[in-house]
């Protein structure tokens, strides 16, 4: 072995010149939002709407998808808009994985019925959805 010799891989001047960075953590209420069906509680799922219900509730969620967050967060609550509601309000059971949530964000479909659920960043977890107004909680 040579004096003064360098035993280190070669490397090419591109990878010498490259720069790693750290990208800003997301603002997903930038993002538009998806739909989980995953943890939707059995009696509250889309089975068991009656068809023009089903198209309904498929139309909303592609009119919510075009949407971003933030924009959804402006919206009337009646409308493409939310409201939350306490848990102690909410006649339907709740999955284990969200037992510990205080509030379930809730959107409209087909006129006023109610589809609630658990916003996690970007995507809204769907755990029931209504097919009579006030099935899942008081609307007074």
């Amino acid at each position: 072995m040579a004096k003064g010799k360098d035993r280190r891989p070669a490397t090419s001047a591109a990878a010498a010149n490259t720069k790693f960075t750290i990208s800003p953590p997301t603002d997903f209420d930038k993002e538009h939002p998806k739909f989980c069906f995953r943890h939707v509680q059995d009696g509250y799922d889309p089975k068991n709407l009656p068809s023009d219900k089903q198209i309904d509730l498929i139309l909303q969620l592609q009119t919510l998808s075009s949407l971003s967050w933030q924009q959804i967060k402006l919206a009337p609550r009646q409308g493409l808009g939310t409201e939350f509601i306490p848990e102690g309000q909410i006649r339907a059971p709740r999955p284990v994985a969200f037992e510990e949530e205080a509030k379930f964000m809730f959107f409209r479909y087909s006129g006023k019925l109610p589809m609630g659920g658990v916003r996690v960043r970007d995507v809204f977890h769907v755990l029931w959805i209504a097919k009579d107004f006030s099935e899942l909680y008081d609307h007074s």
